[in-house]
């Protein structure tokens, strides 16, 4: 997909990855009715998500210094499981060029 870019993710902060999230939920939520279109509000939701479960140590500390909601679920490997099945059924095979989206989930959404 080309849009998992462990350099990129460190950019977004905590509000505009929640903020995102919320957006997507909401289509999700309104996309019900139509497969085609929760697709694609599926596949837009699966960067987001990357970024939380790559990010999810300092994402989860930023929340709790800034006192706000975590709108993912309560562990990365909720998260994570989510990212898999979406991912499947969206073919994604690769996370990255030289890694596949096994060998990362194998190491529970982390690069290294």
């Amino acid at each position: 997909m080309g849009c998992y870019s462990r350099a990129d993710a460190k950019f977004l902060s905590l509000d505009t990855l929640a903020r995102s999230w919320r957006i997507l939920e909401t289509a999700k939520n309104k996309a019900q009715p139509s497969a085609e279109y929760g697709g694609r509000v599926r596949r837009a939701s699966l960067p987001v998500a990357y970024v939380v479960i790559t990010r999810w140590d300092a994402l989860r500390e930023d929340a709790r210094k800034a006192g706000k909601r975590w709108p993912w679920p309560e562990t990365r490997d909720k998260l994570l499981e989510w990212f898999m099945k979406a991912a499947h059924e969206e073919n994604i095979t690769m996370i990255s060029e030289w890694q596949t989206l096994a060998d990362w989930a194998a190491k529970g959404g982390r690069t290294k």
